[in-house]
Order: structure tokens, then sequence, then C-alpha cells
């Protein structure tokens, strides 16, 4: 979202855009748009940041004022707002904005009474209500209606029109359109038939949406109020001109009927009466005083001088007061635009709730989607036009898309201790709040590994740290839902140091005697057959067991005989079981003969009972719904055959599961934090608690989520991750988190011991649709799931059960935003660029060889014939391009107490320039360079430099700076100001409490240096305390910038202050150091054969620049005319090739290749675009002649257009800029 600030004039001053980087960005934002009111309220916050393309004493966020208006465009249409509230703090600015105009909002108008009947454009010419506020009327469906109307009292414009869009029985609202610049095109005012059962007044009827509770909609509310007073019987009165009382009587017939034909409302002699309103609510109790003692009678008064008004108005008030009130509360926002309507539905009312709702009132925040609401209002029920054997089957179908629901109970919880323990888990299948237990079959899965079975056992040993067990239900072969459990195992601490001995305990004191000891001498066992399981028989003990009968009881007694004479009994019993029904008759039998050969073949069809045609040795894929037949034939060694047949039916997809409740996210965050080794060590021990300011937007993260947050390493010279857990959000950029650890790369780990030979392992790969292994596929790479098992058989298994399962694939991504149109291609044509050479500027003399000419020329064509054409070629001084002058300002080390130089507050401390105290207001220094008798063109090149060194510094309430400045005035007449003010960037940041710091700016004078009158050079300081100290000030025409040097004036004046002639050691130094100077611009200034050497290599790099984008051309060409060994097509799958920790992939996507464990990759797309991936984040790409990337170094040359920026090749601390035609 975009929003654009106006000035008072509605011209765009400045944008704010929360998508880019580098601009003003907006939250807290809030629009409220209401229907009744037919404006909206828009309120937001700004933070008070610099931007870099500020200039001073202008700050971007200074274009939010008290003057100003703001526009956003949304779905298509254009909304301004008019700043009415301003709250401003250090960093921020609060706006709060009201769409139209102060003329609409705020300017009164008169009390009206019309002596005739007017049309709605009648009343708002006569009022003036449009003419000052450039507001014109666009749609009107009222606009054949006339209406006689009067006001008391002044009102604001808006409030007179939305008064007498009532008067009228009408709804309105406003539409802007704007210029390109920001300027209004147009403002609308559009009129609607108010919203009744045939007009939709302002807004749509979107019969596409249809709200749904726990779809679009959290829940409804329905309230019944009759506590108001119900009145169904009505007497209206108005008052004439005269005084004298008008009712409705004499108007003649008149009645309403509803939608069955019946009469809801009628007229009878001057009151108008609700039948059905009465009969539901009547006066009395009883129904002996007749029915029309049983109305409820209302009189209202009427402001009108028309019968038919007055009527109108009574039946509008009868069928609000005839029935109860009904009111829906509607939970949740729902994109709609003001005034539409929607149908609302919830199947939880009975009978089931059928509405239609109108959007009165919307909220909608563009930076905090969560926060929209919308209110809605002219709730009406709906009637259910279904015969009552459609709804129950309705009402049917209703139940079965009602989604299945698994619950999950443990008989020991889900946290183990040091790996003991086991806990059984018992599922139940839902529906709808049914459990569900007839044909139900339980899939389990635990890390990857599948079990089946009715309930399930976690053992504590199978657990480490954490563990999932996935549970699928089945319902014959479909399955119908699937749901997680996570099991905890919790490890003891080590033991503590060993404790010393213990001093020896008391001597316990001697315990009771113990009995005489006996043995068991012998064992005795007998059985006996019972009808009776519960008494022991008397009689039929026998040592042999009996045959007993189906359904009867075998007993079986023991005695035991001890050593002192004694014996004990004990009984047992069982019951023999009854016979069970006789078993179907099995198939693949024969008497009397073997198999010679079995024989299985597979095959698909659509039937369950109708055997399919065609048979293959291979499973075939089935389609959800159809059935896989298998059959298989039994060859016997008398040459006879049986054939038996079985069928399984593939599972539907079943219906959609509901939306899961969100689980923690993982973020991952920068920082401006830079640490050393022990501080890093401090914030990243696990349960560390602090708060962290980082650069991202804050705005999804929950309390919970795990974050990593970028740190720089001071010694490492790189960026470590500190993990930790959110313990709060403090604000929309600060976070306050637990740490739980730091990622950090390890050195190298040490060889391990080289492994013995053993047998060849094979590792088995599958697909599946889930963790439990539904819709498992040996070649379906399409899947989510993959499972893994390795063993040392080289043939796969079939059992899902015998994978180990992991997702695999994740949702498909939304589809990425079209990207820029590319270039249009070349013809194909062969391009020539011709070079010439000559002693004069214009070409005369030329010559295609290089004999040390002094000007150069080129041109480019498709002929490859150099041109004899001067005029062809553009010609070039190639020994201009180095330029070096002297300092044009005098005293610019400040050795003659600031003279030549202007100033405020200024003093000479030590040789330097001081200014102190407090720069509440701009202090400046500066100097005038006076106009130099050379005569050069326009566009000289000068440059500026100057060291600072602040103390003491103190930042101000508003925008402290430091910068230097140059402007300029031409010797004409009128003094007349040329070019822009040549600003540099504000410098405190780095400038303050470090020292002497320099800083330099390059600009150019748009006059010829004979128009030059002065040359203005600033130092401007402003709203800081403290000491700025400046020396070395320069200014020079050139650009080379070779340090500060005094100017010829002040060295002359210099050797000049001694009248004894004796040279100083001072003045030797001054010599010595001009000395210096004019070497190194002597050395500075290019020979002719160090311009040809940099021409030659400047050719040579074009040559072999040209020559490798042939090379690259014809290899394309010959790779592509190869002839293909092998071919594999891969249609919508991928083929891998995994290394030790590298892989490589080629799909339709393109070719990707990287670290195994995502750290890095690269992608190649078929399109031509080459990008690189960190961490899965792209980091740089190339695309059609496009290069993206943040950073990066060139070390020795870099070429955009004609220009090549390099390394000077006598001191590599200066880079020089060439023109390489």
């Amino acid at each position: 979202m975009i929003l654009t600030i106006h000035d008072n004039n509605l011209q765009k001053v400045a944008f704010i855009d929360n998508n880019k980087q580098g601009t003003l960005n907006f939250y807290n934002d809030k629009w409220t748009r209401y229907l009744s009111k037919a404006s909206s309220l828009f309120e937001f916050t700004v933070f008070k940041q610099t931007i870099q393309t500020d200039i001073v004493p202008y700050q971007t966020a200074n274009a939010l004022n008290d003057r100003s208006f703001v526009s956003f465009v949304y779905k298509g249409r254009t909304y301004l707002f008019n700043v009415m509230t301003i709250e401003e703090t250090e960093h921020t600015i609060t706006c709060t904005c009201k769409d139209l105009n102060l003329e609409l909002t705020n300017e009164y108008t008169n009390p009206f009474k019309s002596n005739k009947a007017r049309t709605f454009k009648e009343y708002c010419d006569v009022m003036g209500l449009l003419e000052f506020a450039t507001l014109r009327i666009g749609v009107n469906e009222i606009s054949d209606q006339k209406r006689t109307l009067g006001w008391e009292g002044q009102d604001t414009k808006l409030n007179r029109i939305l008064s007498l869009a009532n008067k009228f029985d009408a709804e309105v609202d406003f539409e802007v359109k704007l210029n390109a610049n920001g300027t209004i095109k147009d403002f609308i005012l559009n009129v609607y038939r108010e919203h009744d059962d045939k007009h939709q007044g302002v807004g749509k009827v979107r019969s596409d949406i249809i709200l749904k509770k726990g779809k679009n909609i959290r829940s409804i509310k329905r309230k019944i109020d009759k506590t108001d007073l119900i009145v169904n019987a009505i007497r209206p009165t108005a008052q004439g001109e005269n005084g004298q009382e008008i009712t409705i009587a004499g108007l003649g017939p008149w009645e309403v009927k509803n939608e069955n034909g019946v009469v809801e409302f009628f007229q009878q002699g001057d009151m108008l009466y609700a039948p059905i309103s009465m009969q539901k609510y009547p006066s009395t109790w009883t129904g002996s005083t007749g029915n029309r003692d049983k109305y409820t009678r209302k009189d209202i008064t009427v402001d009108t001088k028309s019968k038919e008004t007055l009527r109108t108005q009574a039946y509008k008030e009868l069928m609000r007061s005839a029935y109860p009130s009904m009111t829906y509360e509607i939970d949740g926002y729902v994109d709609l635009e003001i005034g539409d309507t929607a149908k609302v539905y919830n199947g939880d009312f009975y009978p089931a709730l059928l509405l239609e709702v109108r959007v009165s009132e919307q909220t909608i925040s563009f930076t905090k989607p969560s926060t929209n609401k919308t209110v809605f209002d002219n709730v009406r029920a709906l009637k259910s036009k279904l015969s009552s054997g459609i709804q129950e089957r309705w009402q049917e179908l209703f139940e079965a898309s009602k989604p299945y629901l698994i619950k999950l109970a443990t008989d020991n919880g889900v946290i183990f201790k040091n790996g003991i323990g086991q806990s059984i888990v018992t599922p139940t299948l839902y529906k709808g709040g049914r459990p569900i237990t007839a044909n139900v079959t339980w899939r389990w899965s635990l890390d990857g590994a599948v079990k089946t079975g009715m309930t399930y056992t976690v053992r504590g040993a199978d657990v480490t740290d954490t563990s999932t067990l996935t549970v699928a239900a089945y319902i014959g072969n479909d399955e119908v839902a699937v749901d997680e459990l996570t099991f905890v195992n919790v490890l003891d601490g080590r033991d503590g140091v060993k404790g010393e001995k213990g001093d020896p305990g008391q001597k316990g004191s001697d315990g009771l005697p113990g009995r005489d000891g006996v043995g068991i001498r012998s064992t005795t066992v007998a059985y006996a057959s019972s009808t009776n399981g519960a008494t022991a028989p008397t009689t039929g003990w026998t040592a042999v067991v009996p045959t007993v009968a189906p359904g009867n009881y075998l007993w079986t007694k023991t005695v035991w005989t001890y050593t002192d004479g004694n014996t004990e009994t004990g009984y047992t019993v069982s019951r023999i079981g009854r016979d069970g029904n006789t078993g179907r008759d099995g198939i693949a039998g024969k008497d009397g003969v073997g198999i010679h050969s079995t024989t299985i073949t597979y095959g698909k069809s659509t039937s369950g009972t109708i055997q399919p045609t065609s048979w293959t040795s291979q499973v075939p894929s089935v389609p959800n719904g159809q059935f896989l037949w298998t059959k298989t034939v039994w060859a016997y060694t008398d040459n006879t055959s049986e054939t038996g047949y079985s069928v399984a039916k593939m599972g539907e997809t079943g219906p959609k599961g509901a939306q899961g409740i969100p689980g923690l996210s993982y973020h991952l965050f920068t920082t401006n934090y830079q640490y050393n080794q022990t501080s890093i060590s401090q914030y990243s021990t696990p349960g560390y608690t602090g708060t962290w300011v980082v650069n991202e937007d804050t705005g999804l993260v929950k309390i919970g989520d795990t974050v990593s947050m970028s740190v720089y390493h001071t010694k490492k010279l790189g960026l470590v991750y500190i993990l930790a857990t959110v313990k709060a959000i403090a604000s929309d950029r600060s976070l306050t988190t637990v740490s739980k650890g730091l990622i950090d790369k390890g050195e190298q780990g040490i060889p391990g011991e080289k492994g013995a030979d053993g047998r060849t392992q094979y590792t088995h790969i599958a697909y599946a649709d889930n963790a439990t292994g539904g819709g498992f596929s040996q070649i379906d790479q399409t899947k989510a799931y993959i499972g893994m098992y390795q063993d040392f058989n080289v043939t796969d298994s079939t059992n899902p059960i015998s994978y180990r399962w992991t997702k695999w694939k994740g949702d498909k991504g939304d589809t990425g935003a079209k990207g820029i149109p590319g270039p249009k291609g070349a013809d194909g044509r062969t391009p020539y660029i011709h070079w010439a050479y000559s002693d004069s500027a214009d070409g005369t003399g030329l010559t295609t060889s290089d004999n040390g000419q002094r000007y150069i020329g080129h041109y480019s064509d498709y002929t490859q014939a150099d041109s004899t054409d001067k005029t062809k070629y553009r010609w070039a001084d190639r020994w201009a391009r180095l330029k070096l002058e002297d300092n044009l300002l005098l005293n610019s080390s400040f050795n003659a107490n600031l003279d030549q130089w202007q100033r405020s507050g200024v003093t000479i401390v030590d040789g330097k320039a001081r200014i102190t105290g407090e720069f509440n207001k701009t202090k400046l220094v500066y100097q005038s360079i006076k106009s130099q008798t050379a005569n050069d063109g326009v566009n000289q090149v000068y440059i500026a430099s100057i060291s600072v060194k602040v103390t003491n510094f103190v930042a101000g309430s508003r925008n402290p700076y430091l910068a230097i400045y140059i402007d300029g005035r031409k010797n004409d007449s009128a003094n007349t100001w040329f070019g822009a003010t040549h600003l540099t960037v504000n410098r405190l940041d780095t400038v303050n409490n470090r020292g002497i710091v320099q800083f330099t700016t390059t600009f150019k004078v748009n006059v010829p240096r004979s128009q030059i009158g002065a040359l203005n050079f600033h130092v401007y300081a402003r709203d800081f305390t403290g000491e700025v100290d400046f020396e070395k000030v320069s200014l020079r025409r050139g650009n080379i910038d070779l340090g500060w040097q005094a100017s010829p004036e002040d060295l002359q004046n210099q050797l000049n202050s001694k009248a004894d002639q004796a040279l100083t050691q001072e003045q030797l130094n001054s010599l010595n150091e001009r000395a210096g100077i004019i070497q190194a611009e002597l050395e500075a200034k290019a020979s002719l054969d160090t311009v040809n050497n940099i021409l030659k290599q400047i050719k040579d790099m074009k040559a072999a620049d040209e020559a490798t984008w042939a090379k690259v051309e014809k290899d394309l060409i010959t790779h592509l005319q190869r002839v293909i060994k092998i071919e594999t097509n891969l249609g919508d799958q991928a083929q891998r090739w995994n290394a030790v920790d590298t892989f490589m992939q080629v799909s339709n996507d393109g070719l990707s290749l990287g670290k195994a464990d995502g750290s890095s990759s690269m992608l190649f797309s078929p399109d031509g675009r080459i990008t690189m991936f960190s961490s899965g984040t792209p980091v740089m790409y190339v695309d059609k002649g496009v290069i993206h990337i943040d950073n990066g170094i060139f070390s020795k040359t870099v070429q955009i257009g004609r220009f090549r920026e390099e390394q000077y090749h006598n001191n590599p601390d200066i880079n020089v800029k060439r023109y390489v035609y």
C-alpha cells in the first residue's frame, strides 16, 4: 500500500511505502468507513526517520502537517483524506484524516423552507450545497421525484445533504478522481434509492458470496426483543398551513399483502392496521372483546403538508413497530464493500438460519489485517423454499459433510522419565460429535515406523527427547482422519559426587520368632465334569481328564499334603466352548492331486462385481473410487485348473478437514549488534532473558515462537545466530526472548576410523500421501511423504509398515508476480565500430591509424569499411581527462585570523577555526571566490574538502546537522544566482566525538568560469551543542584530490613575511611542500605514451570481450547440435544426483546444485535466469542482462556504459574514471 502526501494545493510532495526501503513507513493504521454518514476516517502513524532524499533543513516527514492531504488507491478507487488532527512526538507523527473537504464538513447552511415541490438537485442548487465544494451529481436514481421540504436551524453542508437524502428516501456516497499530479479531476455525489426489497442502494448484491460459520465468520448471535412497545394500529396526523389537523382519511383504499397473499397492512378511516401483528401479539388476554379491541394503538405527528407523505411515514413507523426487534450479531471480517449485501447461513440453528445482511460499517488495517472488522445491518431472515423431503435429504448431506475427528486417550500420559515405562494409546473416532465404531481400523506411525492395531503401546525406551505418534483412522479401505500425539522422554541429571561414608547405624531389635518350617509331602490332581461353573462337584473325580460336552465345565482339584500331616485343596474351572457356525467352503482345494503351479494377475475396473477383461502381471495404477481385481489360477498335477478372484476398492478422496490450530512458527531476524566472544557467550546461554531490537517487523510473531537473530562476531568477522524463544513482543521492532543456544559453524572434525568391509546394503524408497503410508506408491514422486528403509535385500517391500515416513514436499506456494518484460531483441545484423585520429578538435586531417594525435573519434554502423567523413565521428580530447589546479580559498589554514572569511561566532584556537555553543540557528563560515580570467566551457568539475573535529557533542531537539555546501553568483548586473546548492551528506554520525575526519564533495558549475562572480564556500552547523573545529579547507578545479594544500597567494605571503630574505625552517618546509605538490601534479599528468597504453588496454579488453561473446554463442550452437546419446523424459518429475555433501537435480524448473544441508545452492532456470541462494533465501540473480546483488567487490575494473572506473596504476589509493568510447 502506497500513501501519497499532498500539499494544500493537492500537489504530490511525498510518498509513504511499506514495501520499499529508504522511504517513510506507516503503522498502527485504521480505516473506518460508514454507510450512514457516507464518509470515512483514516488514522495512521509515521516514524520520523531521515531518509536519503531529505535535504537540509527539510525532512520528508515534515510534509505531514495541518495543511496536508493524504490519498491512496484501494480496489481501483481513489480515496482522498484531509488531515484533521496531528499528534507529534520526538519520533512519531500520528494523523487522523477525514475524507471530504472542509467546505462540506465545516461550512454551515442556513434554514430553508421550500414553497413548492423540488427535485433533489434543485434543493442542492438553491441551498448552495454543491457550488463551492466543487461537487457535481453523478448517478441520480431519484431524478424524477419532487417533494416540498423544509429545514429549521443551521447545519453543516454534509449533514444537510444526508438529511435531504433521507427525506427523499435515498442514500448517497462520494467519489473522488485525481489527475496524474494529484489535483482534483472530479468530485462526484452519487444518489441511490434507499435500500429495500426492490432497490439495492449503495453497494452491490454479492450473490457470489455466502457467509458461513467457521469459514468466513466466527459466530452468529440472534436476539429477539419485544420489551419496546408493540404497535399494530397507528393514527398519523399533521398540521396544515392554517393550523388545521391533517389526517389520511379520504385517501381511498390501501393495503399491503405479504408474499403468501395475506393482507399484512391496510387502511381504514384515518388509521393504519397490522392484522397479522395483532393476531401474534394481541393487546388483551382473551378474545371475548372481538378483534378490534385487540389492536394496540399509537398516535404520531409528522411534519408534512401532504396526505400521501403522511401515510408513507405512518406505514414505515408501523412496519418498525408491528413486530419485535430481531437483531443478529455477526462476528468476523468479510472482504466486501460498504453497502454490499450477502447471504449468511448457519446450520447450528433449528431450523437452519438463512439471512440477508448488508455492510454498514467496516474497519480495515493494511499493516495488521487481523484487526479487520465488518459490521452488518439491515439483517433480514430468508425462508427456505425447499420441500420437507429435500430438506431432510439436505440435512443428510450436511451431516455427511461434517469432518471426522480423532480423540486420543492414554493410560500413562505422554511423558517418560529415563526411558522407563510405557503408555497405551486408545483412539476414538467421532463424526459431528457422535462416536463411530463400525468397520473402523487404525494405522499408527511413530517416528516413521508404521504398525496397525486397535491400540498402540508407546515404550519410553523408544522415545528420544520428543517423538510424534501419528494415527490414521480407516473405514473399510478409506482413510477418513489423521491426528498426532507428541511423547517426551525426560532424563535425570548426572549423579552427584559420591559422599563420605556415614556413621554406623544403631543395632536393631530382635524380630518375632518364626514358625517351624514344613514341607510338601505329596500332590494329588483329579478331574471332574459338571454343568455348574460355580460349585465344585462332589462326585465323579478321576485321575484322567474326562470327556466334557460343549458348554459344560471341566473342574480340576489339587490336594497338597504337608509333612506336618495337614492338607490343603484348591480348585480351578474352565468351560468347554460350544460348536461354532459351519464355515464356508474354501477355494483352491482338490482331493488327491497336487498343485503344479500358481499364476497371479491383476486388473482394474469401475465395477466391484463384474470382472475386468484384461489382466497384467504387474499391479496397475487404480484411480480413487475404482476397483483392483486379483485373479489366481491354480494348475494341478492332473492337468486341471481352478481360478479364484478377490477385489479391493481404492478409497475415495475424503472431505477436507477443519482448519487446524495455528502452530508455533520459526522466524529469522537481523540486528545491528556487534559483540565479542564473551558477550555472545553470555547472551546465548540457555535461559538468558533479554530484549532485542530487530530490523524486521514483528507483526507475525507469536509468544512461544522460535526466532534466530543475527549478531556480528567482532573476532570471527562474520555473523552468528542466537536461537531463542519469544517471551514477549515489546513493540513492532523489538522482542523479549529466552535464549536456547548459539548457531555457529564449527571447525572441521577429525577423520573417523576406517570401517570394516561388509555386505552390500540397499536403500529402499517409496512415496505416500501421509505419515502412515496412505496412498502408498513406489513410483509417484509427487506425493507429499517419502519413506525409506535399509537392509541387505535388493527387492523393495510393498508393505508401508516397512518404511520410515517423512514429509519432503511443502504446500505449493503462491504464483510469483509477472516479471518485467525484457527489451526487444536486435534484428541480428552485425555492428561495426570505427576509430579515427586527428590533431584537430573537429577531425580535420583524420587518419585511421593511431600516430599519437591528440584527438580520437568514433562512430558505429553496420558497414565494415571506415568512413573518411569527419562529421560522422564523435571527437574527444584524450589528453584532457586529468585536471588539477591550485586551492582557490585564501587563508585556508586560518593563519591570518580568519581574514577573507565571513563568519558567525567563530574564533581561532591553535590555528583552527572553532564554533562553540548552542546551534539552535544555522551558523556558518564562508568565503567568496572571485571571477577568474580563464574562459573555459561550462560544467567544470570542482572538488571541496575539509577536516572537521566535533567534541562535547549534545544533540538538539530537531535535526542536528553538519555539512559543507557551495553556491554561486554570476558577475552580471543583477548578481544572478546560478546552479543548484551542492551539499554533502550529514556527517555528524562519523565526526561526533571521533577525532579529526576529512570529507569531500565533487560538483559541477553550469556557467563558464569567466562569468563566475563568486563561489561561496559554507561550513554549515545546526541544532546541537558542542565545539566544532575545522582546518585545511580546500576548493579547487579538477577531478583528482591529492589532499589539502595552501593557495599560491598564501604560500607567497609566507615567503614574503621575512624581511631579511633568510629562509626560516618554516619557509623551507613550505618550499619543500610546494615542490612535492608540483612533482605530484607533473606525475599526475598523463603523457602521450601513457594515454596510448591505456587506450591499447581498453581496445584489447573490448576485443577480448567481443571474442568471448562470439565463442559462447558458437559453443551454444555446437552444444545444441550434438547428437543426443541418452535421453530421459522426466515429465513433471525430477532426477537427482547426490554426492557426499552436495547434490545436483534436474526438473522442469531447471538445473539446481548446491550443498545437501541447504546452506547454499544455485538454480539455472530454463528462461535464462541464474539465482544463488543462501539458506533458501535468494541473495543474487542474473536475468535478461540484469545482475542483482546486495554487495560486491570489483578488485580491478568495472565499466558502466562508456565509462570505466579502475584503480590508478601509480597509486592504489586512487580510482580513476575513463571514457572508453
